[in-house]
């Protein structure tokens, strides 16, 4: 099952965000960390810390939470990324994928420029659900990856 994650972060490559949202939409993880403001640029401040539930997490919370979250999940599992980054800020706050997760990862960058992808994220996002915030941008990339996988039936 692949399970599509976005993250926010810091220019020091920290954690500040990360959603996961399984393949069928129905279960889904959500955490933050506290924000170093010093270490966050322009682009950080401006989309990203509007969007923050303020719902700080200790990193080892963070790590602890996602173990069991995705221990939870069934036993073979893609993660779903638009940036090879997205892995390794995960990988740094869990030291190594559990053993139902495959190391490697659906790249989802080959899909981004495709007008279907795009249109759906697109259409996802709203006053509701706005871009930059890591679980909404999860859960976008799962409707493009859906729009583009029907089209392509």
């Amino acid at each position: 099952m692949l399970i599509f994650m976005d993250t926010e972060y810091d220019s020091d490559y920290s954690l500040i965000s990360l959603g996961l949202v399984t393949e069928d939409g129905k279960d889904h993880f959500y955490a933050e960390h506290s924000p170093n403001i010093a270490r966050c640029n322009r682009f950080v401040l401006e989309n990203v810390i509007p969007q923050l539930r303020n719902e700080y997490m200790p990193l080892e919370t963070i790590r602890g939470n996602i173990l069991e979250w995705m221990g939870q999940q069934p036993r073979r599992n893609i993660i779903a990324t638009d940036s090879p980054i997205d892995i390794k800020i995960l990988l740094n706050v869990i030291g190594k994928l559990p053993d139902n997760f495959c190391g490697n990862r659906y790249d989802l960058r080959p899909l981004i420029d495709t007008s279907i992808f795009h249109e759906a994220v697109c259409e996802y996002h709203n006053d509701d659900y706005p871009w930059h915030q890591a679980l909404n941008d999860a859960y976008a990339h799962r409707a493009g990856w859906l729009a583009w996988k029907i089209k392509n039936r």
